[in-house]
């Protein structure tokens, strides 16, 4: 593989059903090594309207990630500003789609 870049990515509210990602104003997403060095941002919104349902799309850098998924093991973190504060458990799920350049 010659080049791989994060092409999309959304986050969906998974549980509680209903919930919205109105709760947030801003999120970004990075990725490392499993150390924690070498951190990007790899994607991002830091406008998330009152509004918002329970996906929210991210605006995608335009790094190339070879270094990382080809590693054994890497991390992402999130980094948000909170709108409200909420006492529920919400579980996320991070829905990713890679472009992929290969010499054949």
């Amino acid at each position: 593989m010659k080049e791989i870049k994060l092409s999309e990515a959304d986050l969906e509210i998974i549980n509680p059903t209903g919930k919205s990602f109105g709760f947030l104003s801003e999120i970004e997403v990075y990725m490392s090594m499993e150390d924690g060095s070498q951190k990007i941002k790899i994607a991002y919104n830091n406008n998330i309207p009152e509004n918002n349902g329970s996906v929210v799309e991210l605006t995608t850098s335009n790094d190339e990630l070879d270094k990382y998924l080809k590693a054994e093991k890497f991390k992402l973190d999130f980094k948000y500003k909170m709108r409200e504060t909420t006492n529920q458990d919400i579980t996320i799920e991070v829905q990713q789609k890679y472009s992929v350049k290969a010499n054949l």
